[in-house]
C-alpha cells in the first residue's frame, strides 16, 4: 500500500532540515571564532624567530 506525502509537508520538512543543519553549522561557526588563535608565550616566539633569522642566514 502506497502512502503519499503532501507536497506542503514535504517542503516543511526539507525546510526544518536545512534550518536544523544552518544553526548547527552557525553554532560550530560562533564557537570555532571564539576560541580564537592560540597565543605563543613571548620567549617561544622570540626563539622561534631568532631560529628564522638563523635559517635565513645560513641559506645564503
Amino acid at each position: 500500500m502506497l502512502q503519499y506525502v503532501r507536497a506542503d509537508w514535504e517542503n516543511i520538512g526539507t525546510a526544518v532540515i536545512g534550518l536544523g543543519l544552518a544553526v548547527v553549522f552557525v553554532i560550530g561557526l560562533i564557537k570555532t571564532i571564539s576560541r580564537g588563535r592560540p597565543k605563543i608565550p613571548e620567549q617561544q616566539l622570540a626563539d622561534a624567530m631568532a631560529r628564522a633569522t638563523t635559517d635565513e642566514n645560513e641559506k645564503r
